[in-house]
């Protein structure tokens, strides 16, 4: 006979155990049937009983030659079981159901455009939840099922799909003084991260590419507006996630000269066997396709 030691206390994994065993001997007032049910020896659920029993001080279950059955304490507490292991099970059942699919995409997109629309989608997928994974630049493969990508049009990986190409334009404050060649000015540029969508815009509105070296370089792209939007200079504007605070007024255009970007976000499913991460991609482009269509972020 195993010695089955524990304490009352559902802190004592033991004790937790036996009350499984417990469970399904409660319902079918049986040992045999339960060890059956449960896949193990007759004397297994009675040696487990037994150490229940012992640590509970109470007995559980009356003993007879051929059968058992519940004692008054036994009857109580089977009820107490059941249902404390019902909603455990109900617990598990709707976590395993549940699909997590992980996203990865930048700060900026996320925060602008995507967040607040994730959801629409899990309204529509309820038994999903969306993980987002903010990086910049790309996540490996391995980390998320689907990626965003903000890319270099001319380089970009040609598996990826295009979800926005972007137009970019320069902005400022309300009232911001800086004419039609504001470069000419005393005026100053704020860069994310590096000077290259000043250079592009430039290139692009025949504009002295000189100019792009002025200003202060900034590592989050929203600083880089918020700085724009209290007068601390010109800022490259992406449309359409620049829309909205150029709608409130917080920003306004200081060029009439809108160049497309030389950059795209891109789109990569990177477990082609999830259904999940197939919908999502879908969803993402009916999205992306309404943004376009209505110029707002």
């Amino acid at each position: 006979m195993q010695n089955w030691i524990m304490k009352p206390s559902t802190k004592d994994p033991a004790f937790l155990g036996a009350l499984a065993y417990f469970n399904v001997a409660a319902a079918t007032q049986s040992f045999q049937n339960a060890a059956a049910e449960l896949g193990v020896t007759p004397s297994a659920v009675s040696h487990r009983i037994a150490a229940l029993e012992e640590a509970m001080g109470q007995k559980l279950f009356r003993r007879e030659t051929r059968k058992v059955s519940l004692t008054q304490e036994g009857a109580e507490f089977a009820k107490a079981a059941k249902d404390a292991l019902g909603e455990i099970r109900a617990a598990v059942e709707g976590l395993a159901s549940r699909q997590v699919l992980r996203v990865s995409v930048g700060p900026y997109l996320s925060s602008t455009w995507l967040m607040g629309r994730l959801k629409i989608f899990e309204r529509a997928q309820p038994t999903s939840r969306i993980d987002l994974i903010h990086v910049i630049g790309t996540a490996l493969p391995r980390d998320a099922d689907v990626s965003i990508v903000w890319q270099d049009t001319e380089n970009r990986d040609k598996n990826h799909r295009i979800l926005f190409d972007t137009t970019t334009v320069p902005v400022a404050a309300p009232g911001y003084v800086a004419g039609p060649r504001f470069w000419s000015e005393d005026v100053v540029p704020i860069h994310y991260r590096d000077r290259q969508a000043w250079r592009h815009w430039l290139a692009g509105a025949n504009g002295p590419i000189s100019f792009a070296e002025r200003g202060e370089v900034l590592d989050d792209p929203l600083l880089v507006f918020e700085a724009a939007a209290h007068g601390r200079g010109i800022a490259v504007g992406f449309l359409p996630f620049i829309a909205k605070p150029l709608a409130e007024g917080r920003l306004v255009t200081v060029s009439e000269n809108a160049v497309t970007a030389s950059r795209v976000y891109t789109v990569a499913i990177n477990n082609p066997a999830s259904a999940l991460a197939e919908r999502f991609s879908r969803w993402l482009f009916e999205q992306a396709a309404m943004s376009k269509s209505a110029n707002i972020s």
